[in-house]
């Protein structure tokens, strides 16, 4: 099942659904990766494959680090920037499946069933993009105003002091944190829904108790 089916779009049914708020930045770029061809994993794994040629060049252009040399921190560093997004729409896909072995115990009609799939694995829009985009601005301007001036940071990260190479260790840091925001969210939404779904939609079958445990994975 993809995502772009718990945005809605697969049927008029699910057209005519009032959804309670627009996707967010997330959202939108997971549904395209969706579209793409080849498995999203894939798509993630070439941004930070990308991000990490593009850090390491600048590092041997500034003689931070011998031609040639590869750095195991810049290589982690430039990777998790793929690797959050993958995780979240790993977590997504997988709360799609656990909606879907949970069904038989719940008591809601199509479309409210609808409903959680689309709250399930889309996140509020204001939320999330103002959460990504405070964090972001935060660490992007600690590490220009602090970065510079300290030798010790400097040495941490590995990095060469010129302004070149300082930017784009700030604009990853951003990036980041862009995604870790989003992580935050999505933990608190997915986490506070999957609560509420047990709460007032789940009706217990002493005989079939095996729905009731098929949100532990994402838990």
């Amino acid at each position: 099942m993809s995502t772009a089916g718990a945005l809605g779009s697969a049927s008029v049914a699910q057209q005519d659904i009032a959804y309670p708020y627009p996707p967010s930045w997330f959202d939108r770029l997971k549904v395209w990766v969706e579209r793409l061809p080849g498995p999203p994993w894939l798509f993630y794994l070439l941004v930070g494959a990308v991000l990490f040629a593009l850090l390491t060049l600048t590092q041997w252009q500034a003689g931070a680090y011998p031609i040639g040399t590869i750095n195991a921190f810049h290589l982690w560093f430039a990777m998790e920037i793929g690797y959050l997004p993958a995780v979240l729409h790993y977590l997504d896909r997988a709360a799609l499946n656990a909606l879907a072995a949970s069904r038989p115990t719940l008591n809601i009609d199509g479309s409210q069933y609808e409903v959680l799939r689309y709250q399930l694995t889309t996140l509020p829009a204001r939320q999330t993009n103002w959460v990504s985009l405070v964090l972001a601005l935060n660490v992007s301007i600690v590490t220009v105003i602090f970065v510079p001036t300290s030798p010790d940071a400097i040495q941490a990260l590995q990095t060469s002091a010129e302004p070149v190479s300082l930017a784009l260790f700030a604009f990853l840091f951003g990036l980041t944190w862009w995604c870790l925001g989003v992580l935050v969210v999505h933990t608190i939404h997915q986490l506070r829904l999957v609560g509420r779904i047990y709460k007032e939609y789940v009706t217990i079958n002493l005989f079939d108790l095996g729905p009731l445990y098929a949100f532990s994975g994402i838990t």
